[in-house]
């Protein structure tokens, strides 16, 4: 598989690929954002491991053909993820902000695997805090008990990381509620055409 290319003058495909820690609601995000609904919370969503989820988007006025996919090996090394990496455009690096450890592994495993993959070192790392409800605990939505005994990851701490693993950006978002969630892919793919439009000027020069 090659990185993507755009498919025409005013369009561009992205491929997208979510990473993280078992259990930090990658899946849920997933779901929630391609369908606009999100599976209820004590359930974990069924998206077929193998498959790829694509969605038509505009951003800033530009259309965005977007194939998102996840990692669902996340407990061993699995032959499938180096070649999803190296594939991807942009790399969704996922923790809970109730779990600081899904933190540290983000720094401490899942950045240096898509380092080790990527066949671009330009690949866009952004940073995702998921879970974002849990800031907000007098939301009618948001599990109190759970925010009131959990202590949260801080904003600073997740910044820290992301400047450490070279991430383009820290974002958070909630599926369960939407808060951020549309923004927060809005901002990958805007991050992302940064990065492919000049890739492909320099590729119709060079042609």
């Amino acid at each position: 598989m090659s990185r993507s290319s755009s498919s025409s003058s005013s369009s561009l495909s992205i491929n997208m690929l979510m990473m993280g820690d078992e259990g930090v609601g990658k899946r849920h995000c997933h779901v929630a954002f391609l369908t606009g609904s999100c599976p209820p919370m004590n359930q974990t969503p069924f998206v077929p491991c193998d498959s790829v989820m694509s969605s038509h988007q505009t951003v800033d006025g530009r259309d965005v053909s977007l194939s998102l996919w996840q990692d669902y090996y996340e407990k061993s090394p699995h032959a499938l993820r180096p070649l999803r990496i190296s594939s991807a455009d942009c790399v969704l690096l996922c923790f809970g902000i109730d779990s600081l450890p899904s933190l540290h592994t983000i720094r401490d495993r899942w950045a240096e695997e898509v380092t080790a993959a990527a066949k671009s070192p330009q690949v866009v790392r952004i940073l995702v805090g998921l879970k974002a409800d849990l800031r907000n605990p007098k939301d009618k939505d948001t599990d109190t008990d759970t925010a009131a005994t959990v202590e949260l990851v801080s904003k600073e701490e997740a910044e820290s990381v992301a400047t450490q693993i070279g991430a383009a950006t820290y974002v958070e978002c909630s599926a369960k509620t939407g808060e951020g969630l549309k923004e927060m892919f809005e901002e990958a793919m805007r991050q992302t055409m940064q990065v492919l439009a000049p890739e492909r000027r320099k590729k119709c020069e060079i042609m």
